[in-house]
């Protein structure tokens, strides 16, 4: 990691681990900069190509990358709520919920299919 990568991980403290695989690492992280909370995703692999292909997307439905460090660590929006895992995970949501869900999901892969990811 050079010297400028080093600095950039260096503004973010974590608060909490959030998830943990094999093959990455979610944090939520606070910036020393602006005092705002951060999902900082930690990968095994080099996915710097991928990384800024998502830099460039703005969607609403998928959070926006504020930096790429190295190559293999992303730091994005934090996105207040309930994630769709913990969502699924307390029931079946209602149909009208469903509904908004499943389009909100559908409109995220069309930016992504768009953007060749």
């Amino acid at each position: 990691m050079n010297l400028t990568d080093s600095y950039k991980l260096s503004v973010y403290s974590v608060i909490g681990l959030i998830k943990e695989t094999d093959f990455c690492i979610v944090t939520l992280v606070s910036s020393s900069l602006d005092g705002k909370r951060y999902i900082k995703k930690e990968y095994a692999d080099n996915k710097a190509q991928v990384f800024s292909v998502l830099q460039r997307i703005h969607s609403a439905n998928l959070p926006e990358i504020k930096e790429i460090i190295d190559g293999r660590i992303i730091v994005e929006e934090f996105v207040e709520g309930v994630t769709l895992e913990k969502l699924l995970q307390s029931g079946t949501p209602e149909k009208k919920q469903a509904k908004i869900i499943f389009k909100g999901v559908l409109s995220a892969l069309n930016e992504l299919h768009k953007n060749g990811i």
